[in-house]
């Protein structure tokens, strides 16, 4: 990858971080990274990140992966911001088996119809 691309992407990479107030160790741990110093490394340039590492980073801090490219001046936001515990959340999911998942449906759907009956009357 040509250096001046790196460092857009490193630059974009850190300023959506920024701008999202999230720390290098929680975005790393996130991704399922080892340490955080990957994604210093991501954003000085000095180390290539993948498509589907770029698209999750891009997914996770709410910008496009046009805006990383340098592309969109402005950060165009496309989700609010993942909290730590949401995503720890998302990944206990992963890790259901049948019944979990179906014990979660269950709930789902329980939630669901309590919302439709608040705005279901009576006649």
């Amino acid at each position: 990858m040509d250096n001046k691309l790196k460092f857009t992407i490193g630059s974009r990479i850190k300023q959506a971080r920024e701008k999202s107030g999230k720390t290098q160790k929680e975005v790393a741990t996130m991704l399922g990274f080892k340490t955080p110093s990957i994604i210093s490394e991501f954003e000085s340039g000095k180390k290539d990140i993948t498509a589907s590492d770029l698209g999750k980073l891009a997914e996770l801090l709410g910008v496009s992966i046009n805006f990383i490219f340098g592309v969109e001046e402005a950060p165009a936001t496309k989700l609010k911001s993942i909290a730590l515990e949401e995503l720890q959340i998302i990944e206990d999911v992963r890790e259901f088996d049948e019944v979990d998942h179906n014990i979660l449906n269950q709930l789902r759907e329980r939630n669901k119809n309590k919302n439709k009956n608040l705005f279901s009357f009576s006649s």
